[in-house]
């Protein structure tokens, strides 16, 4: 057939006479697929928390892979950036991202007399 993705194709070599045989050899080609981090997403927590793997990819857009990797380590407030590294013969990691705010604590002053 002509060149796609996926699916098998033949190769033939035509017979030269007097040979009256055509050479034919055939290739299946399978596909893997991209690695998928999702899309960029947002996430607000309480001040002096610190996020979770969890709660961040809860966060992510879209049908993201699961078994991708967080950096920088979690703290607070930032931007934490998930990746899915790609799989042979594919060669480029999918890479999306979290911006974390925080939110400041309430503040209700002190106990009066």
């Amino acid at each position: 057939p002509a060149f796609a993705g996926a699916g098998t194709y033949t190769y033939t070599v035509a017979a030269t006479a007097p040979c009256t045989v055509d050479a034919v050899s055939t290739v299946s080609v399978t596909e893997q697929a991209q690695p998928n981090a999702g899309t960029n997403g947002t996430l607000t927590i309480c001040s002096g928390s610190t996020v979770t793997a969890a709660a961040l990819f809860a966060q992510l857009g879209g049908s993201a892979d699961a078994g991708g990797t967080w950096s920088p380590a979690f703290a607070g407030a930032g931007t934490y950036t998930y990746t899915v590294a790609a799989t042979a013969p594919c060669t480029v990691d999918a890479v999306s991202t979290v911006s974390v705010t925080e939110q400041a604590q309430p503040n209700a002053g002190t106990n009066g007399t």
